[in-house]
């Protein structure tokens, strides 16, 4: 994985083939429960990512403006647009896309093609808490984005909150993450995880929240 990615969660976005899966209903019901529906309303989001990786503290600071996809790096006070997104700014967007994921995956189920979801037939043991919840599979697919071919294991609840969650970089077998869905808190109709923690001292946070 590139050094500067430094949670390894980097998933396929702004997907333009017009390949589509079956979509399953609990795919549909996650998104609109953590506020799909009020998106349309919405255009600002502010946040802070934090990160404790390896003894390593991040901090990246985002300010998002959704209706002109106007992306400003607070920390370096830089701004660009992803509408018109240039080589020397891949680097930058690779950051951006990351922290957004964790921000905002619930709706990438929706928003993004060329992705296979699958539900599992029965409830399964969650990783980290050996729950008992339902499973959703979710596979980018054909060799697009800025990781192709990862695979995202979501353990939700019969509320449609996702627990936990596991990130399978590129299929493979070996490397895997998992990581909870904590801190649920509503900012403007949109419901966002707060804190995310993994088994090996793993944890990831946001902070400095404002959706307008």
């Amino acid at each position: 994985m590139r050094n500067y990615i430094i949670v390894s969660f980097i998933i396929a976005i702004c997907i333009f083939n017009d390949t589509t899966y079956p979509m399953p209903d609990d795919a549909v019901k996650i998104a609109q429960k953590y506020g799909i529906d009020s998106f349309s309303k919405i255009s600002q989001i502010t946040f802070t990512f934090n990160v404790h990786i390896n003894s390593k503290n991040i901090k990246r600071v985002w300010k998002w403006n959704t209706k002109t996809n106007e992306i400003v790096f607070i920390n370096d006070n830089f701004k660009y647009n992803r509408n018109n997104l240039k080589e020397d700014l891949i680097e930058i967007d690779h950051k951006f896309i990351n922290d957004s994921y964790w921000f905002l995956f619930p709706f990438h189920l929706i928003w993004d093609n060329n992705v296979d979801i699958e539900k599992a037939d029965q409830k399964v043991s969650s990783p980290i808490k050996n729950e008992s919840l339902n499973k959703l599979t979710v596979k980018y697919m054909n060799d697009v984005g800025y990781t192709p071919n990862d695979i995202y294991e979501l353990y939700y609840d019969d509320d449609f909150l996702i627990k936990e969650w596991v990130y399978i970089r590129a299929g493979s077998e070996t490397i895997k993450r998992a990581a909870t869905w904590e801190n649920n808190k509503v900012y403007n109709g949109i419901l966002i995880s707060e804190n995310h923690r993994g088994n090996d001292n793993f944890r990831l946070w946001f902070t400095d929240i404002q959706i307008k």
